[in-house]
């Protein structure tokens, strides 16, 4: 069962954006699946319930489901082909040219990113970018949206990572950077 008491955090959705999107913080979804004995099924039906029984979308449903599977301790990262990766988005209220500027203007990326030499191998303005990460080993993968005008999205996907420590390390890094990012977008 999920602890579902202090969920704020998960699948790198903060708990009031699952709200605002879905009608209930991370606290409820995760309540809703502890009841329905979710704990005990896998991914696909957790997904097919959220999306038929409780009328998520279908992305919802996997990111829902993705966040519940996290706090059992049953995902702690995605494997895909060469390593596992870390995932984490986050919205911002700003235009995505501008949110885009952030990560490819190397003066702003500094203020927000400080310490790290990246280098961008492959960009879509205002779409993605395909990273290789200051260690070298490890690449980034980070994609941009827009819902509106004034409201963008980013995802960061750290992949080639080694082991299920690794995949915590970033997600953290990447949670504490992305809120950098965004004091960055209002304050800088």
């Amino acid at each position: 069962m999920a602890n579902s008491s202090s969920h704020d955090f998960a699948a790198g959705i903060r708990s009031d954006g699952v709200s605002n999107a879905t009608g209930k913080g991370w606290c409820e979804w995760f309540s809703i699946l502890d009841q329905a004995g979710a704990d005990r099924l896998p991914h696909s039906d957790i997904s097919r319930f959220l999306h038929e029984d409780q009328g998520l979308s279908s992305w919802w449903s996997r990111m829902v489901t993705t966040g519940y599977e996290q706090t059992l301790g049953r995902r702690d990262g995605i494997w895909v082909g060469e390593g596992l990766i870390a995932r984490c988005r986050r919205s911002f209220s700003v235009p995505v040219t501008r949110l885009y500027k952030a990560w490819a203007d190397e003066g702003q990326r500094r203020c927000w990113l400080p310490g790290q030499s990246i280098l961008i191998r492959k960009a879509v303005p205002e779409e993605s970018m395909r990273i290789t990460w200051s260690d070298r080993a490890t690449g980034l993968n980070v994609c941009f949206g827009d819902d509106e005008l004034l409201r963008s999205r980013v995802q960061v996907d750290h992949v080639r990572l080694r082991d299920p420590e690794q995949v915590q390390t970033m997600q953290a890094y990447w949670e504490s950077a992305l809120e950098r990012l965004n004091r960055y977008m209002y304050n800088g």
